[in-house]
């Protein structure tokens, strides 16, 4: 313990430089200064700030106010204040902002006010919201797809049939542009653009629109835009080798109000 009143290091090869009332739990934890701070996960650290708290292993909190990371490792909240990354999101980041969470793995919010990122690979951002974080934000999703092991895109592995549903709320649309890329193991490359309106009522996701955008060049194959069993997915279809498939989904999505009472 460097200095400073009433820290307290309570596990082994801890480092607190100063400040007050800071603590840490874990092995190998940090806390530079700032007040009312926590570390409690191992490797990791807070640089400042107050009452920003730290759970998960290999995390860091940079500073700001009332900033947690309470469930996930290798996560990173840059400042702010009231971020939170929760429900074991590992390998999450919020560079700042006020009242953003992320509540799964591989998300990121770069900022802004009242985001939620809580699908996987998710990449969010707004300016306000309505009623509640996250019923009114940008959106973002890189999926990938390797036809020689399963014609279906994926994210990073974990199946895309969630990127639409909206784990707080029942009835949403998301209004998206997709980035298609196809090339195979001959050479041949597929370029495919697509707007889509996508419906969410309860659990059922249905195509409210779908419009091309451009030309399409399909030497490496095409791809089926559906729902089946009230899911969305993107399908590769009519390819001839092995082909990897990247595209990229962005746009807003919105909640719907509910009425005057």
């Amino acid at each position: 313990i460097g200095g400073g009143y009433e820290n307290q290091v309570l596990a082994t090869h801890g480092y607190i430089g100063g400040g007050q009332f800071n603590k840490i739990f874990s092995n190998y934890g940090v806390i530079n200064g700032g007040l009312y701070n926590i570390v409690s996960g191992q490797y990791s650290n807070v640089n400042g700030g107050y009452i920003n708290i730290v759970k998960g292993s290999y995390c860091s909190i940079n500073g700001g106010a009332i900033n947690q990371i309470t469930d996930g490792n290798n996560s990173v909240i840059g400042g702010g204040y009231g971020n939170y990354i929760t429900n074991s999101s590992n390998s999450s980041s919020i560079a700042g902002g006020y009242g953003n969470s992320i509540r799964n793995d591989y998300a990121n919010i770069p900022g802004g006010y009242g985001a939620v990122a809580d699908r996987y690979g998710m990449e969010a951002r707004a300016s306000s919201y309505f009623d509640n974080a996250g019923d009114a934000q940008k959106i973002a999703f890189t999926l990938y797809c390797d036809t020689q092991f399963d014609a279906k895109f994926f994210l990073n592995g974990a199946d895309l049939f969630d990127i639409f549903t909206k784990n707080d709320f029942l009835y949403s649309a998301a209004f998206v542009t997709c980035q298609l890329i196809g090339h195979d193991s001959q050479g041949n490359i597929s370029q495919i653009n697509r707007k889509l309106v996508i419906k969410k009522d309860d659990a059922t996701q249905t195509i409210a629109h779908l419009e091309s955008i451009g030309t399409d060049m399909v030497d490496a194959g095409t791809v089926n835009f559906s729902t089946v069993g009230g899911t969305f997915f993107i399908e590769p279809t009519t390819y001839s080798f092995r082909t990897y498939w990247i595209a990229h989904i962005y746009g807003v999505e919105i909640v719907r109000p509910t009425e005057y009472s």
